[in-house]
C-alpha cells in the first residue's frame, strides 16, 4: 500500500471520491466505480486505503 508521503492529489481524491460513494450508495462493483469515474488503475492503487477510512468511520459511529 502506498504511504501518505507517496499519495498524489488524484489518488487522494479518488480515495474521497470512493469514500464518498460509498456512504452514499453502499459497496460497489469495479464497473459501478469505473462508470463513476474511478480507473481499475485507481481502484488497485486505493482500495486498502478506503476500505481502511470506511472501517475506521464505522468505528467511530459506533462508540
Amino acid at each position: 500500500m502506498n504511504t501518505n508521503d507517496n499519495v498524489t492529489d488524484a489518488d487522494r481524491e479518488d480515495r474521497d471520491t470512493m469514500f464518498r460513494l460509498y456512504q452514499e450508495r453502499g459497496a460497489m462493483t469495479d464497473k459501478e466505480l469505473v462508470a463513476a469515474g474511478i480507473s481499475v488503475e485507481s481502484q488497485g492503487r486505493n482500495a486498502a486505503a478506503v476500505a481502511e477510512m470506511i472501517r475506521l468511520h464505522e468505528m467511530a459511529e459506533a462508540a
